[in-house]
């Protein structure tokens, strides 16, 4: 059996005890053949996976890895076309991220420092943080 772990779960445990709550459960003694997680999470939950589960864990590709996107773009219909059309002024950027992990708070600001947005030009909102 094989558990696909895509969140930083060494950071989510760390948060949760520091904060006095319990766990979240991922101490629950099912036994799994190998860990499949994503590159990210490679430095900071790899060891972290191995000791947990006991077992060997293997990186694999995001499901949007342009392995996938490339197939998909060469079976678009003659005409169509994907990606980024330069020339409109304005952008518009969403990101529909609910913010309840302190990993997962700053992905705007880190474009802006890539040269991507300008100062003044991202405005943040918010969702309430759910009770756990």
């Amino acid at each position: 059996m094989i558990a696909y772990r895509v969140g930083n779960d060494y950071v989510m445990e760390i948060k949760r005890v520091v904060a006095g709550k319990n766990g979240t459960g991922i101490f629950n003694g099912v036994r799994f053949d190998e860990i499949w997680t994503n590159p990210q999470h490679a430095r900071t939950c790899r060891s972290f996976f191995e000791t947990v589960y006991r077992c060997p864990v293997r990186i694999v590709p995001h499901i949007w890895d342009s392995f996938f996107i490339d197939k998909l773009i060469g079976e678009l219909p003659s005409g169509l076309r994907f990606g980024y059309a330069p020339g409109a002024q304005d952008k518009r950027i969403a990101i529909f991220e609910p913010n309840i992990n302190v990993v997962k708070t700053a992905p705007l600001s880190d474009a802006g420092m890539r040269g991507g947005l300008s100062a003044g030009s991202v405005r943040y909102w918010r969702s309430p943080m759910p009770s756990t």
